[in-house]
Protein backbone atom coordinates (compact mmCIF):
# COMPACT_ATOMS: atom_id res chain seq x y z
CA UNK A 1 0.00 0.00 0.00
CA UNK A 2 3.10 2.36 0.96
CA UNK A 3 4.64 1.68 -2.61
CA UNK A 4 1.63 1.86 -4.48
CA UNK A 5 0.79 5.43 -2.41
CA UNK A 6 4.61 6.67 -3.11
CA UNK A 7 4.20 5.57 -7.34
CA UNK A 8 1.18 7.69 -6.99
CA UNK A 9 2.92 10.62 -5.47
CA UNK A 10 5.73 10.03 -7.73
CA UNK A 11 3.71 10.39 -10.98
CA UNK A 12 1.94 13.33 -9.56
CA UNK A 13 5.30 15.00 -8.81
CA UNK A 14 6.12 14.29 -12.44
CA UNK A 15 3.04 16.17 -14.07
CA UNK A 16 3.46 19.19 -11.87
CA UNK A 17 7.45 19.57 -12.80
CA UNK A 18 6.19 18.61 -16.76
CA UNK A 19 3.85 22.11 -15.64
CA UNK A 20 6.45 23.93 -14.10
CA UNK A 21 9.16 23.10 -17.13
CA UNK A 22 7.39 24.38 -19.86
CA UNK A 23 6.66 27.67 -17.78
CA UNK A 24 8.81 29.73 -19.68
CA UNK A 25 11.31 31.66 -17.28
CA UNK A 26 15.18 32.90 -17.46
CA UNK A 27 16.05 29.33 -18.50
CA UNK A 28 14.00 29.25 -21.50
CA UNK A 29 15.30 32.95 -22.21
CA UNK A 30 18.82 32.12 -21.81
CA UNK A 31 18.59 29.14 -24.19
CA UNK A 32 16.89 30.91 -26.61
CA UNK A 33 19.41 33.59 -26.69
CA UNK A 34 22.60 31.56 -27.19
CA UNK A 35 20.85 29.27 -29.59
CA UNK A 36 19.94 31.81 -31.76
CA UNK A 37 23.23 34.09 -31.24
CA UNK A 38 26.15 31.23 -30.85
CA UNK A 39 24.06 28.10 -32.77
CA UNK A 40 22.65 24.70 -31.73
CA UNK A 41 25.31 23.21 -29.79
CA UNK A 42 25.43 26.46 -27.68
CA UNK A 43 22.26 25.71 -26.66
CA UNK A 44 22.46 22.24 -25.36
CA UNK A 45 25.30 23.77 -23.63
CA UNK A 46 23.48 26.18 -21.80
CA UNK A 47 20.49 23.25 -20.57
CA UNK A 48 23.07 21.04 -19.60
CA UNK A 49 24.62 24.33 -17.44
CA UNK A 50 20.73 24.78 -16.86
CA UNK A 51 20.48 21.46 -15.17
CA UNK A 52 23.70 21.59 -13.62
CA UNK A 53 22.08 24.47 -11.45
CA UNK A 54 19.38 22.54 -10.64
CA UNK A 55 21.11 19.35 -9.01
CA UNK A 56 22.92 21.69 -7.37
CA UNK A 57 19.67 23.30 -5.46
CA UNK A 58 18.96 19.68 -5.24
CA UNK A 59 22.04 18.87 -2.89
CA UNK A 60 21.48 22.55 -0.97
CA UNK A 61 18.18 20.70 -0.12
CA UNK A 62 19.36 17.63 0.75
CA UNK A 63 22.03 18.83 2.98
CA UNK A 64 20.46 21.75 4.32
CA UNK A 65 21.67 25.10 2.85
CA UNK A 66 18.42 25.84 1.12
CA UNK A 67 16.90 25.98 4.81
CA UNK A 68 19.69 28.26 6.04
CA UNK A 69 19.10 30.48 3.18
CA UNK A 70 15.51 30.61 3.60
CA UNK A 71 16.27 32.30 7.60
CA UNK A 72 18.60 34.09 6.64
CA UNK A 73 17.16 37.11 4.82
CA UNK A 74 20.88 39.18 4.98
CA UNK A 75 22.47 35.56 2.83
CA UNK A 76 19.03 35.75 0.90
CA UNK A 77 18.73 39.35 -0.36
CA UNK A 78 22.46 39.36 -0.96
CA UNK A 79 22.53 36.25 -3.79
CA UNK A 80 19.09 37.99 -4.79
CA UNK A 81 20.94 41.03 -5.82
CA UNK A 82 23.62 39.40 -7.30
CA UNK A 83 21.63 37.18 -9.62
CA UNK A 84 19.23 40.35 -10.77
CA UNK A 85 22.45 41.92 -11.18
CA UNK A 86 23.77 39.01 -13.74
CA UNK A 87 20.23 38.79 -15.89
CA UNK A 88 20.58 42.32 -16.11
CA UNK A 89 24.21 41.92 -17.22
CA UNK A 90 23.47 38.99 -19.82
CA UNK A 91 20.59 41.08 -20.90
CA UNK A 92 22.64 44.19 -21.39
CA UNK A 93 25.62 41.95 -23.54
CA UNK A 94 22.39 40.88 -25.59
CA UNK A 95 21.99 44.28 -26.50
CA UNK A 96 25.36 45.04 -27.50
CA UNK A 97 24.98 41.96 -29.42
CA UNK A 98 22.43 42.84 -31.43
CA UNK A 99 23.99 46.30 -32.04
CA UNK A 100 27.47 45.28 -33.53
CA UNK A 101 26.13 42.34 -35.09
CA UNK A 102 28.60 39.82 -33.52
CA UNK A 103 27.15 36.85 -35.06
CA UNK A 104 28.38 37.91 -39.05
CA UNK A 105 31.90 37.68 -37.42
CA UNK A 106 33.59 34.64 -38.04
CA UNK A 107 35.01 32.77 -34.73
CA UNK A 108 37.76 30.70 -34.78
CA UNK A 109 37.63 26.93 -32.98
CA UNK A 110 39.66 28.63 -30.12
CA UNK A 111 36.76 31.32 -29.38
CA UNK A 112 34.21 28.63 -29.81
CA UNK A 113 35.51 26.44 -26.88
CA UNK A 114 35.42 29.64 -24.92
CA UNK A 115 31.72 30.21 -25.91
CA UNK A 116 30.94 27.10 -24.88
CA UNK A 117 31.74 26.91 -21.91
CA UNK A 118 30.65 30.44 -21.42
CA UNK A 119 27.20 29.32 -22.13
CA UNK A 120 27.64 26.84 -19.42
CA UNK A 121 28.56 28.85 -17.06
CA UNK A 122 25.51 30.87 -17.89
CA UNK A 123 23.34 28.30 -17.33
CA UNK A 124 24.52 27.42 -13.88
CA UNK A 125 25.39 30.64 -12.70
CA UNK A 126 21.48 31.67 -14.02
CA UNK A 127 19.61 29.25 -11.61
CA UNK A 128 22.53 28.77 -8.89
CA UNK A 129 22.19 32.97 -7.93
CA UNK A 130 18.52 32.75 -8.11
CA UNK A 131 17.80 32.68 -4.28
CA UNK A 132 13.49 31.88 -5.46
CA UNK A 133 14.40 28.75 -6.84
CA UNK A 134 16.61 27.47 -3.73
CA UNK A 135 13.59 28.39 -1.70
CA UNK A 136 10.95 26.79 -4.20
CA UNK A 137 13.13 23.63 -4.06
CA UNK A 138 13.10 23.71 -0.63
CA UNK A 139 9.33 23.74 -0.22
CA UNK A 140 8.57 21.95 -3.46
CA UNK A 141 10.78 18.43 -3.34
CA UNK A 142 9.39 17.67 0.74
CA UNK A 143 5.96 17.57 -0.60
CA UNK A 144 6.54 14.47 -2.56
CA UNK A 145 8.68 12.91 -0.17
CA UNK A 146 7.60 10.08 2.07
CA UNK A 147 9.04 10.17 5.60
CA UNK A 148 11.26 7.09 6.27
CA UNK A 149 14.68 5.94 6.10
CA UNK A 150 14.97 6.83 2.43
CA UNK A 151 14.65 10.38 2.25
CA UNK A 152 18.01 11.52 0.78
CA UNK A 153 17.55 8.83 -2.19
CA UNK A 154 14.10 10.02 -2.71
CA UNK A 155 15.27 13.62 -2.65
CA UNK A 156 18.36 12.56 -4.83
CA UNK A 157 15.30 10.23 -7.09
CA UNK A 158 12.93 13.79 -7.90
CA UNK A 159 15.38 16.00 -8.15
CA UNK A 160 17.29 13.86 -11.22
CA UNK A 161 14.07 13.58 -12.61
CA UNK A 162 13.30 17.15 -12.89
CA UNK A 163 16.58 17.53 -14.26
CA UNK A 164 15.96 14.73 -16.97
CA UNK A 165 12.41 16.18 -17.98
CA UNK A 166 14.21 19.58 -18.19
CA UNK A 167 17.43 18.38 -20.44
CA UNK A 168 14.62 17.14 -22.55
CA UNK A 169 12.58 19.58 -23.44
CA UNK A 170 14.96 22.21 -23.46
CA UNK A 171 17.29 19.71 -26.31
CA UNK A 172 13.73 19.45 -28.06
CA UNK A 173 13.30 23.25 -27.67
CA UNK A 174 17.09 24.28 -29.46
CA UNK A 175 16.11 21.78 -31.81
CA UNK A 176 12.59 23.33 -33.04
CA UNK A 177 14.71 26.71 -32.69
CA UNK A 178 17.36 25.17 -34.96
CA UNK A 179 14.71 23.98 -37.63
CA UNK A 180 14.48 27.89 -38.08
CA UNK A 181 18.10 28.68 -38.47
CA UNK A 182 17.88 30.09 -41.96
CA UNK A 183 15.70 32.59 -40.76
CA UNK A 184 16.98 33.55 -37.74
CA UNK A 185 20.42 34.27 -39.43
CA UNK A 186 19.14 37.26 -41.54
CA UNK A 187 20.94 40.22 -39.98
CA UNK A 188 17.41 42.12 -39.36
CA UNK A 189 15.73 39.32 -37.66
CA UNK A 190 18.93 38.23 -35.46
CA UNK A 191 18.87 42.31 -33.92
CA UNK A 192 15.39 41.81 -33.29
CA UNK A 193 15.70 38.76 -31.13
CA UNK A 194 18.97 40.06 -29.33
CA UNK A 195 16.66 43.30 -28.29
CA UNK A 196 14.12 41.24 -27.30
CA UNK A 197 15.72 38.32 -25.40
CA UNK A 198 18.07 41.45 -23.76
CA UNK A 199 14.88 43.07 -22.98
CA UNK A 200 13.69 40.23 -21.22
CA UNK A 201 16.75 39.06 -19.41
CA UNK A 202 16.89 42.94 -18.19
CA UNK A 203 13.09 42.88 -16.76
CA UNK A 204 13.47 39.31 -15.19
CA UNK A 205 16.48 40.75 -13.16
CA UNK A 206 14.70 44.02 -12.24
CA UNK A 207 11.72 41.58 -11.27
CA UNK A 208 13.76 39.38 -9.16
CA UNK A 209 15.57 42.23 -7.59
CA UNK A 210 12.36 44.06 -6.70
CA UNK A 211 10.50 40.71 -5.38
CA UNK A 212 9.79 40.62 -1.57
CA UNK A 213 10.91 37.13 0.04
Amino acid sequence: MEGRQRMESYWLYVLVAVTLILTPGADTVLVTRNTLALGSKSGRTTALGTATGIFVHTCAVIIGISAILAASSVIYETIKWIGAAYLVYLGVKSFITGFTAQKEIAVTKKSQVVSTKSCYLQGVLTNVLNPKITVFFLTFLPQFVTPGDQTVQQFLLLGMTYIVLLVIWLFLYVFLLDLFKVWFEKPSTGRFFDFMTGSVMILLGLKLALEKE
